[in-house]
């Protein structure tokens, strides 16, 4: 497979495949296997909530280098070479030309450093510009106020509310949905390029 690499000012965003996860877990480049059993890391999404084994997560790149309506992407930092993170657009939809955008930074040394919002930006590049996606969107917990601030920055529209639908420390939580279609991003981009000069 040939593996899909988008780059970022710190980042190089490097398509999935079990491949390149083996050769960063024999360099002891990545800790994938522990991120998702790190409450920290899984504070607001649903990835710790039942223990994966190494088939599970074999099965999840075996998906990846074949899942036609997912494009998942290793994030790497540049400066280190290390696996900090993984990113996609998901749930792909050619004929409704949409997808959902998924992000877990598995490294807590990178949190609050500004990479779900490089890595979003990136995407949206990749999906709008190469994909011919109309409308990009994602959910977060009502809780996850870093994320809501991610989706602000990046020009995301709260779309509305599920109500309930996150089972979260011990009781039902809403999640918050946004969305960003391609004229809102051509748009938002104008305004980024202004505001730089």
């Amino acid at each position: 497979m040939l593996n899909l690499k988008l780059k970022t000012k710190r980042l190089n965003l490097v398509s999935t495949s079990k491949e390149l996860i083996s050769a960063f877990l024999e360099r002891k480049l990545t800790n994938y296997y522990d991120w998702f059993g790190d409450e920290k890391v899984n504070e607001f999404n649903s990835h710790g909530l039942f223990p994966q084994s190494q088939k599970e997560l074999t099965d999840f790149f075996n998906r990846c280098e074949n899942d036609k309506s997912l494009s998942s992407f290793m994030i790497i930092d540049k400066a280190t070479n290390k696996h900090i993170g993984q990113c996609s657009l998901q749930r792909i939809d050619y004929i409704n030309r949409s997808a959902e955008f998924a992000i877990v930074i598995g490294e807590l040394d990178y949190h609050g450093k500004g990479i779900a919002t490089e890595c979003l930006q990136k995407l949206f590049e990749h999906g709008f510009l190469k994909l011919g996606l109309n409308r990009i969107w994602s959910g977060t917990s009502i809780l996850n106020i870093g994320m809501q601030k991610v989706f602000e920055k990046c020009g995301f529209k709260q779309e509305g509310i599920y109500r309930q639908a996150q089972f979260l420390n011990g009781s039902l939580k809403d999640i918050i949905c946004y969305a960003l279609l391609r004229s809102e991003w051509d748009v938002h981009k104008v305004k980024e390029i202004e505001n730089e000069k």
